[in-house]
C-alpha cells in the first residue's frame, strides 16, 4: 500500500474526531513501547514492523487543534473567528518547547490571563477578537523578542492560509515602518540609491527569513545558538541525553565544480529532504554558517544517536533525488562531554566547536565516516 496516503488518511481521520494531536501523541507514545510486530487496521492493508517506527513518526509530526472551532459564525458578507481557541493552539506550541512557567510569566501582567490545565490556557481578557490578536503576540515581541515569534509564524500563516485569518501586525508592521524610513531618506540621494534598495529588500522580510538559510530554508547557525542558551541545560529524563551533529557532503566540492553551483545548492536542499523524512519530531535542523547542516536531539539516548545515523545513511543510499551518489561525514557530540563547571553560553560554544572540530578529523579519515567520542 501506498504509505504516503495511509498516513495522510489517519491524519485527516484524527483531525475530523481529536480536539487537537496532543490526544494522538499521548496514545501514540503508549502504543510505541508495546513493541509490536505489525497492525490489521480496521480498513487496509496490513502493516509490517519495519514500518510502523516511520508511521508513528509522520501521524505525530502532523499538527493541528480544534480546526472545527476557528469559525465561529460565517455569512456572506462576514466571518468571526475563535481567536481564544487559535491562541490556546500557539501556547500548546509553545509548550512543546519551553516550560509552562515561563510562557505564564510572559503574561503574567498583562491583559490576558492564563491558567494551567492540561495545558496552558486562556481563561479571560479584557480584549477580544482581532484586537486579542494583535496584543497576544505583540506581548510575545516585547517580553521575548523575534525568537519566539519566529518559533509561532509557521502555524500563524497556516491558519492566514486555511482560514484568511488576517497576520498579526507585529509580523509586518516593524519592517514596513523601517522600510518607509529608508524611502524617505532616499528622495533625490542618488549615491546611496543601491545601497537603499537592498536594504529596503532587508528589513521588510519576515522575521522568519531573517533566520533562515535562502538555499535549505533551515534556520541558521545565529538561530541554533539561541535556542541553545535557552534549553541546553534545561533537566533532562533519566538515561536519556541531548547530542549535536554536523553532517557534511564529501563530495559537494565535486558536484559544484562539475554541474554547477545551482546542482550543489540543489543537493544541499536534497540532503535536507533527506534528513527530514529521516529525523523524529524531537530533532532539528540548522544551517552551518559554512556548508555542514546540524542536526540537533533534545532528547534521545546513545542508541538513538547511532540508529538515526545508520538510517540516514541507508536512505541517502537509496534515494535517486541526488544528480549523482552521495557520502556524508558526521561527527556527534553529547552533552555529557561538556565541562558541566561552564556556564551555558560556555557550553553551547564548546558543543560547536567540538562538534565541528570532530567533523573535520571524520573528513581527513575518508569518505563516509563518523566519530563520536568512542571513535574518535
Amino acid at each position: 500500500p501506498n504509505q504516503e496516503k495511509l498516513i495522510n488518511a489517519i491524519n485527516a481521520f484524527h483531525e475530523s474526531i481529536m480536539p487537537s494531536v496532543e490526544f494522538v501523541r499521548h496514545s501514540l507514545a503508549k502504543i510505541r513501547n508495546l513493541k509490536l510486530v505489525g497492525i490489521y487496521p480496521r480498513l487496509g492493508n496490513f502493516i509490517k514492523e519495519f514500518n510502523l517506527k516511520n508511521l508513528f513518526e509522520e501521524i505525530s509530526r502532523y499538527d493541528f487543534y480544534n480546526t472545527k472551532q476557528v469559525v465561529l459564525r460565517k455569512d456572506q458578507k462576514n466571518v468571526s473567528y475563535n481567536y481564544e481557541a487559535i491562541l490556546n493552539h500557539m501556547l500548546r506550541w509553545l509548550e512543546t518547547r519551553y516550560h509552562p512557567k515561563e510562557i505564564y510569566e510572559v503574561f503574567k501582567d498583562s491583559k490576558i490571563e492564563l491558567e494551567q490545565f492540561a495545558n496552558l490556557e486562556i481563561t479571560s481578557s479584557t480584549l477580544s477578537g482581532y484586537k486579542l490578536w494583535n496584543y497576544f503576540f505583540e506581548i510575545i515581541f516585547n517580553q521575548k523578542g523575534v525568537y519566539w515569534l519566529a518559533l509561532l509564524e509557521p502555524i500563524v500563516r497556516k491558519y492566514n492560509r486555511l482560514y484568511n485569518i488576517n497576520l498579526p501586525a507585529i509580523y509586518t508592521s516593524k519592517f514596513v515602518q523601517q522600510a518607509k524610513e529608508i524611502q524617505s531618506l532616499s528622495a533625490n540621494n542618488t549615491v546611496l540609491n543601491e545601497k537603499l534598495q537592498d536594504l529596503q529588500i532587508k528589513v521588510t522580510e519576515t522575521t522568519d527569513r531573517l533566520l533562515r538559510c535562502p538555499i535549505t530554508n533551515l534556520y541558521n547557525q545565529r538561530f541554533m545558538i539561541e535556542h541553545l542558551l535557552t534549553n541546553l541545560d534545561k533537566p533532562m529524563v533519566v538515561g536519556e541525553t541531548r547530542g549535536l551533529m554536523a553532517i557534511h557532503i564529501d563530495n559537494l566540492i565535486k558536484i559544484n565544480k562539475k554541474y554547477g553551483p545551482t546542482k550543489g545548492d540543489e543537493t544541499l536542499r536534497n540532503l535536507v529532504y533527506v534528513l527530514n523524512k529521516t529525523k523524529s519530531d524531537l530533532t532539528l535542523l540548522f544551517k552551518q554558517n559554512g556548508p555542514g547542516i546540524f542536526v540537533y536531539k533534545h532528547s534521545a539516548t546513545e542508541n538513538d544517536l547511532k540508529n538515526f545515523v545508520l538510517r540516514l545513511n541507508k536512505n541517502i543510499a537509496d534515494s535517486d533525488i541526488f544528480v549523482e551518489p552521495i557520502t556524508v561525514s558526521i561527527s556527534i557530540v553529547r552533552i555529557e562531554e561538556l565541562n558541566p563547571e561552564y556556564p551555558t553560553k560556555d557550553k553551547v560554544n564548546q558543543l560547536i566547536e567540538l562538534t565541528l572540530t570532530r567533523l573535520e578529523r571524520a573528513k581527513q579519515k575518508g569518505n563516509g565516516q563518523v566519530l563520536d567520542k568512542d571513535t574518535d
